[in-house]
């Protein structure tokens, strides 16, 4: 079953009801025991927690920030069970220290649970990784696929407009297309939409190396995100690209621009949402199960798109430790839910 979601639009859904008061308090009870680490950079920290902290410790209960990689000294500080954390959470990113994935990876063992495999996580974080794992993954599902992509390591290799074409073809991409940027200091929100050769020239110049990734006709106004937490599956509605409606809207006036730069795109891009028909939800909630199998993850965030064609669910993005808050208000109780049933699973296992 699943229930309108409280704190957002009704036509939103989630699969797990609010935890009641009760519930709540005896989630608050295991974790009032426990030390708990979560080792991010200030800002991500900020984001990941926002105002859950203050709903955390009003229920007594603390997370330490530890900068990332955190010093020995931090993680050896023992806890009132024995572990220097009993749990760890981390959003280091995939271009991040190797040695604190080692690091995270030994604290798995005996009484700290970290949450996830930073391994997995890294997986789930780099955009030419998670491509793979969907294409292969999802391959003997008929309805359901992750959207074609190609690598593109340097501008040199699309020279002049016929060579950017061949490119294309032989990559089986077609425009328009959407840059993703690449590299330790790209941002993964800043997405560059291209309409024809000369865009791809000049994209390819701003924004190597890059996934370039297939524009797939859809409702334009509609992307939805679907959110696991643990066992829990949320899906929303965002706004799509803005490159949709232009391009479909005005395909002569579309020609004669080279490329849209959306920037943050992820950002303040409500829509109207529409009632999500049951099969639909049934459909994604199924896709939800595959990825957290495929990955072997416990949060993780992916983004996908209707066809319009085909009525096919075209998967464009997936993101591990993603903005929960984005997703609902009430975060703050799920997430006490989500740790502490996560902690028992621990020890009962």
């Amino acid at each position: 079953m699943y229930y309108p979601l409280s704190s957002k639009s009704s036509l939103d859904f989630y699969n797990l009801p609010k935890p009641s008061p009760e519930e709540t308090e005896r989630h608050a009870r295991i974790l009032r025991q426990l030390r708990i680490g979560l080792i991010a950079s200030r800002d991500k920290a900020e984001k990941i927690l926002g105002k859950t902290e203050s709903i955390l410790k009003s229920n007594g209960i603390s997370v330490d920030w530890l900068a990332a990689p955190p010093s020995p000294p931090a993680l050896e500080t023992t806890s009132n069970t024995g572990a220097a954390y009993d749990i760890l959470l981390h959003k280091i990113g995939e271009k991040g220290d190797k040695d604190m994935g080692r690091v995270l990876e030994e604290r798995g063992g005996m009484r700290c649970l970290v949450i996830d495999p930073p391994h997995l996580a890294n997986r789930a974080m780099n955009r030419i990784m998670h491509a793979k794992l969907c294409h292969e993954g999802l391959s003997d599902l008929k309805d359901v696929e992750f959207a074609a992509s190609a690598v593109l390591n340097s501008s040199n290799t699309l020279c002049n407009e016929q060579k950017a074409l061949a490119w294309l073809a032989k990559n089986g991409l077609r425009l328009p297309v959407i840059f993703k940027p690449l590299g330790p200091d790209a941002d993964p929100h800043d997405l560059c939409g291209v309409f024809n050769p000369k865009g791809l020239i000049s994209a390819a110049m701003y924004h190597t190396p890059a996934i370039v990734q297939q524009y797939i006709p859809h409702d334009a106004q509609r992307l939805y995100k679907v959110y696991i937490l643990g066992r829990e599956t949320v899906i929303t509605q965002r706004q799509s690209l803005p490159l949709l409606n232009y391009c479909d809207e005005n395909p002569q006036e579309s020609q004669g621009r080279s490329n849209w730069h959306f920037g943050r795109v992820s950002k303040d891009m409500a829509v109207h949402a529409q009632p999500l028909d049951p099969e639909f939800v049934r459909r994604l909630s199924c896709i939800a199960e595959r990825l957290r199998a495929i990955f072997g993850l416990r949060m993780l965030n992916f983004d996908a798109v209707l066809e319009r064609r085909t009525n096919r669910i075209i998967i464009v993005d997936v993101n591990y430790f993603p903005g929960y808050q984005k997703c609902f208000n009430d975060f703050g109780v799920r997430f006490m839910r989500f740790l502490a049933e996560a902690w028992l699973d621990r020890e009962q296992n």
